[in-house]
């Protein structure tokens, strides 16, 4: 053994010391951070935790809801009804929730559904939850001493809080995933790195960051590899024992060509993900180009594929659509006439110069219009950045600058606050936009979007959009182009309205404009 040598303890400064205490503190409440989520993490998980935890913030939903409704009706319009006459409301809404819930599987982990089939299902619940209150209140308890008006005020506030309850459950989850804890293991089997990049891509657009990537499985000269970054190990047990052993949730199939020997593979990987108790996934682009739908036959189990149609190309999802652009659009114009108005004269008093600024665009059927907006640049915007090589560089990789030196005072202003984009309403109020699609390109632009171009334009663009609710400003140019394409493949009312409520919250909080 050797003797410990005595060693010279340097001292400390009363600012390194600080530095060094509040470095500890930090860590140590970092520490108690994430024992809470593990914590937390483990009782939503066990058992029937997930759904219990949706129950009860159900209930909370009903009972603040209904009694915001009921407080509403009496401020507002004077209804002087007992609070006690809406306690047998409650209970019937809250039993109309949840069965409807339930037929819908919204008791399910909220992540496993997305943000627009999520607002469906709260809707059409309490939707249900309202009628249920009526057809109860004339047919068991007979009796009519209820205000309806106040019912109309339950609807809204109970819709405000189960979204805010579920979506804020959401918002629970990436805060879990985002300290690595209740992510799912996941093992990739081949190394298809187009089938791969594809997968990442529409995990990465549409912000879903459950899965944890522990490693990936190749075969190679007849032998199975654990492939983990730098580290290489030769698999020496059944496949299935392997994987028993890895821990892991999901299996993706991804190998390179679909052989005998690959099919066999894929029949050892069904077998070991069931006695595992394990998700198993085939990776294809083909399969997850949402391009093709398909289905079984009944008799023998043939797997039949057809070209997918997308709701968007389709007389009444599009009719729908549009009647909702007339009446946002229009509604939009009257409540923000004011502001429309005020804003034109402040920019014309700040430097003189016009008020709009017109943007040549390509529109639907690739008919090009001037969308509308107001002036945010200096007049001579366009020499600006042509004596500037760097800036043109910029320019032309993204046709944005996050430091635009050509954007005026008030114009950094109505930036931020997204309220440049307002004259656009007069665009889709006459058909050449829509309130939310596709970002608008110019024809210089629209070259990018390569194959996807000719789907491209057979959509109004939109002065929102799928890009504008998840990432705004602060994504690449390529990654805008994934978005558009998820946004039309699909694309469903709700997602239109889940994208307008989200934009709000963007707006408000002024995330990812300049």
């Amino acid at each position: 053994m050797k003797a410990e040598q005595s060693k010279s303890i340097p001292v400390q400064d009363d600012m390194g010391l600080d530095q060094r205490t509040a470095e500890y503190d930090e860590k140590v409440a970092q520490d108690w951070r994430i024992r809470v989520l593990h914590a937390s993490w483990a009782m939503l998980n066990k058992g029937l935790g997930h759904q219990f935890f949706l129950l009860f913030e159900d209930l909370l939903a009903c009972i603040f809801g209904m009694g915001c409704g009921w407080l509403m009706g009496k401020w507002l319009i004077g209804i002087n009804d007992p609070f006690q006459n809406y306690i047998n409301s409650i209970i019937v809404m809250y039993f109309g929730i949840t069965i409807s819930f339930y037929s819908f599987q919204g008791y399910k982990p909220t992540f496993l559904r997305r943000q627009e089939r999520e607002l469906e299902i709260i809707v059409k619940s309490v939707f249900l939850g309202i009628l249920l209150i009526f057809a109860s209140n004339f047919m068991v308890f007979k009796k009519a001493d209820f205000s309806r008006y106040i019912y109309v005020f339950d609807f809204v506030f109970v819709s405000m809080f189960l979204l805010l309850g579920r979506f804020g459950i959401k918002r629970i989850y990436r805060l879990f995933w985002r300290h690595n804890v209740g992510r799912e293991r996941t093992l990739i089997v081949g190394q298809n790195s187009r089938s791969i990049n594809f997968l990442r891509n529409q995990l990465r657009i549409q912000q879903f960051s459950r899965f944890e990537l522990v490693g990936y499985i190749t075969k190679e000269n007849g032998n199975f590899f654990y492939v983990n970054g730098a580290e290489k190990v030769t698999i020496l047990v059944k496949l299935s024992r392997f994987l028993e052993g890895m821990r892991v949730g999901t299996i993706f199939f991804a190998l390179d060509n679909y052989s005998q020997e690959n099919h066999q593979i894929f029949l050892d990987l069904l077998n070991a993900s069931k006695k595992n108790k394990q998700q198993l996934f085939t990776l294809s682009e083909t399969v997850m180009s949402n391009r093709y739908t398909y289905n079984l036959d009944q008799y023998v189990g043939l797997m039949g594929m057809k070209h997918y149609e997308s709701e968007l190309g389709k007389r009444l999802p599009l009719l729908i659509k549009r009647t909702v652009d007339i009446i946002g659009s229009f509604c939009g114009i009257i409540i923000f006439s004011p502001f429309l108005i005020s804003l034109a004269v402040a920019i014309k008093l700040h430097d003189g110069g016009n008020v709009f600024h017109r943007r040549h665009v390509v529109g639907r059927n690739g008919k090009t219009f001037d969308a509308f907006k107001f002036r945010t640049m200096v007049e001579n915007a366009d020499t600006l950045i042509d004596a500037d090589p760097k800036l043109k560089e910029e320019y032309k990789n993204n046709f944005k600058l996050k430091n635009d030196p050509r954007v005026t005072g008030i114009g950094k202003i109505l930036r931020k606050l997204s309220l440049d984009e307002l004259p656009q309403l007069f665009n889709v109020f006459i058909g050449q936009m829509s309130l939310v699609g596709p970002r608008m390109v110019t024809p210089e632009e629209l070259e990018r979007y390569g194959e996807f171009k000719a789907e491209r334009v057979q959509v109004r663009p939109g002065i929102s959009g799928y890009w504008q609710a998840n990432g705004r400003q602060e994504v690449d140019y390529q990654e805008r182009i994934l978005m558009d394409r998820f946004y039309m493949y699909r694309w469903n009312i709700w997602m239109d309205f889940w994208i307008i409520l989200k934009t709000v919250q963007k707006v408000l909080k002024m995330e990812g404009a300049y």
